[in-house]
């Protein structure tokens, strides 16, 4: 029987929302009013499908579902209006100082588009003075780890200004719970410690009745950092008054006799490249790029030394080169899944080292702190075992290869990927991208892992089957773009143009706007609001081109300018919230390795976002297909200081 046609009009969307408005507002049909500081008129229909608070409300029996009148007390007049205006219309116009309770108000209306919505508006108008404004409080009591952290950095980044400058009546002005988290991030480290008290000092002092005083306690860790000659030369003159606290430091500070100035150090942004595949085979070592330095810098394989300059409590300094080796992975990995957050990156799946079948994907992280890889507990796959071969047994290796992972507010999400067996005695063999790779195996599979607990918990799967894809995440939102599948017309392997977005609210994978053309074996970057989907493979020949997706329009670009390679399986890495997000300034991207045509190459190439135009860098020391990559944070002080 013939597949009836389908026609979409993709404009009746908006008109049925604009009818729906004009009915609203000229009061047809409206079955509820909200009381919140005045009357709000709407309909209970159109707040149960945006909502799952007000379905709830009007759909489990309580009082609510049967009175034409129901008080809001939880929230703002202007904030509820505000949410019930983006109800009707997907748009959010709000001024900024309605943003942050608009945040929480999304959250308890568990309207996921508004949240996202208010983050992207949030970031963009941020300002160094946005942590003090209990933007990062709010964050931090939402579980919006990411967005709490990047308030935070842009505070410390400019912390000079915030607490010394023209207006640092904000500072001096600021609540307890906004300011104590600045001095628990270790990015605060990156300023001498005696510039740091003198900060915390004038806050404390700036409170006449003393009450912040108690907060000194909690900032021993910073006080042992400053030196005696430092307390009575810079620091004395300011608790004259108060010879209480002065004894107090002065017992804490370290007995280091005076160094001279120590010039700030900020912490640098190292760019890292892990495993792969080689002209020699799997590799398990890492290479590291400093992207502060200039273009010329060449890779090595040790961490930059950013330490020389700062005296530690014992008066050492961390210089010698075999400490800032990065060590090898515990095993090789090629087209494994990973993920990077400020300090650490996560790598998962892709094992090139047989093991006995363990019905896990093992799970390893670095850390830049430490300098040091640690073992966590894999992704659970014990279920899917029998999916790939139902002959398989204990003396046989499982693998997830060609999954994606991201982090999306603090939780390491990865999904897809495509399971294989590799049976005792045989060794693995890494085919270049064909669409004659056998159609099975492929995972809808979406697992979640919090750090905190270290546990992993399996969430709703993918609506598509999908490996070798992206993953990405904008503003409490995560997306798995392109990929191959099997298809179900011909039982074979297929490359994808499907776009899905996931949100963790909700739990529920939807379908987005398709990409231009199929791609897998790409790169995946994102900046502001937008993905990028770098160089790829469809299953026909490498490419070169570059596509850019809009999250908030639902829309795909073609960028200009290409590639200056055709080029697949590369490693790519960028921020999703830079530090200097001020619109003007330029932010870049990675693009390293891969594969052109059947060969690895080295090449490692920078990405301007501001120009859209590629620029290239030393090569990488060897060639790497498959690998992964990160812009993990390098500390301004030696953590064996701390």
């Amino acid at each position: 029987m013939e597949e009836p046609r389908v026609f979409r009009d993709e404009f009746f969307p908006q008109l049925l929302l604009e009818s729906l408005r004009e009915m609203r507002n000229s009061g047809a049909l409206c079955d509820v009013i909200l009381i919140c500081d005045g009357e709000i008129p709407a309909h209970r229909l159109v707040l149960s499908a945006a909502s799952p608070y007000f379905r709830g409300m009007f759909n489990l029996g309580l009082k609510e579902s049967k009175e034409e009148r129901i008080e809001i007390e939880c929230m703002d007049g202007v904030v509820l209006r505000a949410a019930i205006d983006f109800m009707y219309s997907g748009e959010l116009k709000a001024s900024d100082d309605i943003l942050l309770p608009l945040l929480e108000a999304s959250s308890l209306l568990q309207l996921g588009s508004l949240r996202s919505a208010c983050m992207h508006e949030l970031v963009q108008s941020a300002t160094p003075y946005s942590a003090l404004e209990s933007c990062g409080s709010v964050a931090n009591k939402l579980g919006l780890v990411e967005l709490e952290n990047f308030f935070h950095r842009l505070t410390i980044e400019h912390f000079e200004k915030v607490a010394f400058g023209d207006s640092n009546q904000q500072w001096l002005d600021a609540p307890a719970e906004a300011i104590s988290p600045l001095f628990n991030h270790f990015s605060i480290f990156s300023y001498p410690a005696a510039l740091v008290l003198k900060a915390i000092l004038a806050w404390v002092l700036h409170d006449t009745s003393g009450n912040r005083e108690e907060h000194l306690k909690t900032l021993s860790h910073i006080v042992k950092d400053v030196n005696k000659s430092e307390l009575d030369s810079k620091l004395k003159s300011l608790i004259s008054h108060k010879p209480d606290i002065y004894e107090w430091l002065s017992s804490l500070c370290a007995e280091i006799p005076p160094a001279g100035e120590v010039p700030n150090k900020k912490e640098l942004q190292v760019v890292v490249v892990i495993g792969g595949l080689s002209p020699n085979g799997p590799i398990k070592t890492v290479e590291c790029y400093t992207a502060d330095s200039p273009i010329s810098t060449s890779w090595t394989l040790y961490l930059p030394d950013n330490t020389q300059l700062h005296h530690t409590r014992e008066n050492t300094v961390r210089t010698n080169l075999i400490d800032r080796i990065v060590p090898p992975m515990k095993c090789a990995r090629v087209y494994a899944a990973s993920a990077f957050l400020d300090y650490e990156i996560y790598v998962i799946g892709g094992e090139c080292d047989w093991a006995p079948m363990s019905g896990e994907a093992s799970m390893e992280c670095y850390n830049t702190l430490t300098n040091s890889w640690k073992s966590l507990p894999g992704v659970p796959l014990s279920q899917s075992v029998l999916e790939v071969d139902d002959e398989a047994s204990e003396q046989d290796c499982l693998r997830l290869v060609g999954a994606a992972a991201a982090f999306v507010e603090g939780d390491l999400y990865v999904c897809g990927g495509k399971f294989e067996v590799v049976k005792h005695g045989e060794n693995i063999v890494y085919a270049p991208p064909s669409k004659w790779m056998l159609p099975f195996g492929f995972s809808k599979g979406t697992w979640a892992f919090n750090a905190t607990k270290n546990k992993w918990r399996k969430c709703n799967p993918l609506l598509q089957a999908r490996a070798y894809h992206g993953a990405a995440s904008i503003n409490g939102v995560l997306y798995a773009v392109g990929g191959i599948g099997a298809t179900c017309k011909e039982h074979l392997t297929d490359c994808l143009d499907s776009v899905e977005r996931f949100e963790p609210w909700s739990g529920v994978w939807r379908n987005v706007k398709l990409m231009p053309s199929p791609r897998a074996y790409f790169g995946c970057i994102t900046f502001s609001q937008y993905i990028y989907v770098v160089g790829g493979h469809n299953l026909d020949c490498c490419k070169d081109t570059v596509f850019k997706y809009d999250t908030i329009t639902d829309n795909w670009h073609v960028i200009e300018h290409h590639l200056r390679t055709p080029v697949d399986s590369l490693a790519a890495c960028s921020l999703k919230y830079p530090v200097d997000t001020p619109k003007n300034v330029q932010t870049h991207a990675f693009l390293l390795g891969g594969r052109n045509s059947h060969s690895g190459i080295r090449d490692a190439n920078i990405y301007n976002f501001a120009t859209n135009r590629w620029h290239c860098l030393q090569s990488l020391i060897c060639g790497r297909v498959g690998a992964n990559a990160g812009m993990l944070r390098a500390p301004a002080t030696d953590p064996s200081a701390m």
